[in-house]
């Protein structure tokens, strides 16, 4: 692991995003030092004010800074979804590899429950269970990884199944080792490669499902500022006053962007030959393309 974390480093993507997300997230978590005076401090005497040096991004509606909420909407945005990719791939591998240990027919049969979860659209679904049990915070958390983890589970039990196939596995079982040290020690090195890249990558969709439900009214309820529903109040004044929409909206691209580059990075990092096979095909195409120009 040590090694694929400095390959990540050294991967000018990997480098890159790192680095946009680092101090994205140090800002956001340092939103009570950087606007001490929280979100939702603001006179009406000061509404929608353009960029000045003591509002930096100006004001809103309400004379709230727009920079602060910005910083603290990223705390609530950033930690939903670190809070659900920290709980739901655990509890989905965990799952997955019970499964592949488990007999044959107690694997299908639990996995035959995590396509029927799977086979559940989700944003319509956390609009329901929102509906029922009421908005806010931890809400949206415990909704979102109740619902997010099948798909870890799903690719630890594929994962874990053609670990416990190969030869080295058997071997282990012939002398005698039992099933959870099989896991760890032998299958679970296998499984977390892929595992972490699915995680990475889902970082957007997480980022875009709770931004989303916030926007709709779902999720994250005002004056608790989140990206989402700064655009859902930035809607009525979207012609006169763009730039309180284009704020969030730029933040929420710009993690979702990252997250899909460091998901790339990662799988890298992890797997080598990717990359040098990725190297290999882009020089055969620049090839292909340099002999197209020179025979026109």
């Amino acid at each position: 692991m040590a090694t694929a974390t400095g390959r990540l480093v050294r991967h000018p993507t990997g480098r890159v995003v790192l680095v946009v997300l680092g101090v994205l997230g140090l800002l956001c978590a340092l939103a009570p030092v950087l606007a001490p005076g929280g979100p939702e401090a603001g006179s009406l005497s000061e509404t929608l004010r353009r960029p000045d040096a003591r509002h930096w991004l100006g004001t809103d509606e309400l004379g709230r800074d727009v920079l602060a909420r910005l910083l603290w909407g990223g705390r609530v945005s950033l930690s939903v979804a670190l809070l659900v990719t920290l709980v739901a791939p655990a509890v989905g591998t965990a799952y997955g590899l019970v499964a592949a240990a488990a007999p044959s027919w107690a694997g299908e049969l639990s996995m035959r429950a995590v396509d029927g979860l799977l086979g559940v659209p989700r944003l319509p679904l956390y609009l329901v269970l929102l509906t029922l049990i009421g908005p806010g915070y931890w809400s949206v958390v415990v909704i979102m990884a109740a619902f997010e983890w099948p798909a870890f589970a799903r690719l630890a039990y594929i994962a874990a199944l053609g670990a416990l196939r190969e030869p080295y596995v058997e071997a282990a079982r012939a002398q005698g080792a039992d099933a959870p040290r099989v896991l760890h020690a032998h299958v679970w090195p296998g499984v977390a490669g892929p595992l972490l890249v699915a995680a990475a990558v889902g970082v957007r969709a997480r980022v875009v499902a709770e931004t989303s439900l916030s926007y709709l009214g779902f999720g994250i309820v005002p004056p608790t500022p989140s990206w989402g529903n700064m655009l859902a109040s930035a809607q009525s004044r979207i012609w006169d006053y763009p730039a309180l929409a284009i704020y969030p909206g730029v933040a929420i691209l710009l993690v979702s962007v990252a997250a899909t580059l460091l998901g790339d990075a990662l799988r890298d990092a992890l797997d080598p030959t990717t990359a040098i096979s990725r190297a290999r095909d882009s020089e055969r195409n620049a090839r292909a393309d340099r002999a197209d120009r020179l025979a026109a």
